[in-house]
């Protein structure tokens, strides 16, 4: 089985932005931002103090005192670097102060559940818009989803960022959801299973993050089957070690470390479904 090496690098020249489209998609999202709090009062978010500005060629979202920013980075074939393969999109927080925090550190800020799940949503409708802006639909969306989010709703995952996705032209089949990974033991690893399941069933895939490299995790992944893991290289060689129970998309990962200068440098997190290494440099 060949591979094709992927390095995700920051976006230092973003697409050319289509501000008439970006401008109808920033007035529709305002317009059902009652619906992303879903009337959720909170010191730090409620849908009173929320709203998406265009500054330039970016949307930002206004959170009561906090303004949050898309970060992309472009994850390109390392043979083939000129030609994008997809887009990673992160979180940038920053208070009035200019002080920068983790999109983490905003949610853990957060008290109740209803509050976590409409923030996450956020963060999500301002990587979509970003990604729509820059004309980017026809590529892969790369957001994470928060576990306190997917623990935090009793069923139909999914349904709402879909409703926003198709509503704007994309499709979740476009969208790789970064999740974290609970070993098979943990209590609440069934409410996990069947909450991706969902995702999968509207046409998302999903991207799973090794924690700890044990051999409850190594079950994990072989029960969810994802499209794609990450896992820090160091962790690699001891999650291969557990042979019967690591999924045959780790083992066949044997080599490819080393492989090229590249990926031996770095330290980042791996992303790869068996047939396409992914990492970010």
């Amino acid at each position: 089985m060949s591979a094709r090496l992927i390095a995700a690098r920051r976006d230092d020249a973003p697409s050319p932005c289509n501000c008439g489209m970006l401008a109808e998609l920033v007035d529709y999202m305002n317009e059902r931002i009652d619906r992303l709090g879903q009337g959720v009062a909170e010191p730090h978010f409620s849908a009173q103090s929320a709203r998406f500005v265009v500054r330039g060629a970016q949307v930002e979202a206004e959170v009561g005192p906090f303004t949050l920013r898309t970060e992309t980075r472009r994850l390109a074939p390392i043979v083939a670097p000129g030609r994008v393969a997809g887009w990673y999109s992160a979180l940038r927080v920053t208070t009035p102060s200019g002080r920068e925090l983790s999109a983490e550190s905003l949610l853990r800020l957060q008290t109740s559940d209803a509050a976590v799940v409409a923030m996450d949503r956020l963060y999500r409708a301002l990587h979509m818009l970003n990604h729509l802006g820059c004309a980017r639909e026809d590529l892969d969306l790369w957001v994470h989803v928060s576990l306190r989010h997917v623990l935090a709703i009793e069923g139909r995952h999914g349904a709402f960022f879909e409703d926003l996705l198709k509503r704007c032209g994309l499709g979740p089949e476009r969208i790789v959801l970064i999740a974290p990974l609970l070993p098979a033991d943990d209590a609440d690893f069934p409410r996990l299973a069947l909450a991706l399941d969902e995702y999968a069933s509207r046409g998302f895939r999903l991207a799973l993050d090794v924690v700890a490299p044990t051999a409850e995790a190594a079950r994990a992944l072989a029960l969810l089957a994802p499209a794609f893991v990450r896992v820090r290289k160091r962790d690699l060689e001891a999650l291969r070690a557990l042979e019967q129970r690591t999924p045959a998309l780790v083992r066949e990962l044997g080599g490819y470390a080393g492989s090229t200068p590249r990926f031996a440098e770095t330290d980042l997190i791996e992303m790869y479904d068996g047939r396409r290494p992914v990492f970010l440099s």
